[in-house]
């Protein structure tokens, strides 16, 4: 079934300086921001305490992170982990956890793709075709 493009939540909309008021869902349910980063969960291994320690400070910095995403970004963390000690024993990595991996990384906005659709990186200024395929 295809359901389209995730909506973008509005503190993404706000840093890619796509919001417009005229579009704003009033319906749209909103949690408090992450004030103060909590420590990473005690069953983190040394790889997943340095991603939580390393990326929840910048997501907390960018203002991204609500009080509710901390339980995708603790999984997302804890897949990362899983996914590394998989990688440090030899063993090969499913596609269905590499997926799952994937659209972890693509929620935060921590893929080029994801940054793309949300704003969040430099697009190339110009248009190429602009001189009709002459070089300028």
């Amino acid at each position: 079934m295809a359901r389209g493009r995730k909506p973008k939540p509005p503190a993404l909309k706000v840093l890619a300086g796509t919001d417009q008021p005229c579009r704003a869902r009033s319906e749209s349910v909103t949690f408090d921001l992450v004030e103060e980063f909590p420590e990473p969960p005690q069953y983190f291994n040394t790889d997943g305490v340095d991603m939580w320690n390393d990326l929840g400070p910048k997501l907390l910095g960018a203002g991204v992170l609500s009080v509710v995403d901390l339980y995708q970004f603790q999984q997302l963390c804890y897949s990362w982990q899983c996914h590394v000690a998989k990688q440090k024993a030899g063993m090969s990595i499913t596609a269905a956890d590499d997926n799952a991996l994937r659209g972890l990384f693509s929620d935060f906005g921590m893929s080029w793709n994801a940054r793309q659709k949300s704003g969040g990186a430099e697009k190339p200024k110009g248009n190429k075709f602009g001189n009709n395929g002459k070089r300028a």
